[in-house]
């Protein structure tokens, strides 16, 4: 498990993660079931309501 210890690796997964959550195709079987645009909307209200 030293992969996971190894800052690189991660980094190089999150950036795959990031890249597969914000491109067109992220609806892959691998992915867990999540509506992007429903998320950034919760997220925009969460802010908004914050910032009152």
């Amino acid at each position: 498990e030293q992969d996971q210890e190894n800052p690189s690796s991660y980094g190089d997964l999150a950036k795959q993660m990031i890249a597969r959550k914000t491109s067109p195709e992220c609806s892959s079987i691998s992915d867990p079931p999540y509506d992007v645009d429903s998320v950034k909307y919760h997220l925009n209200m969460s802010y908004e309501e914050w910032l009152e």
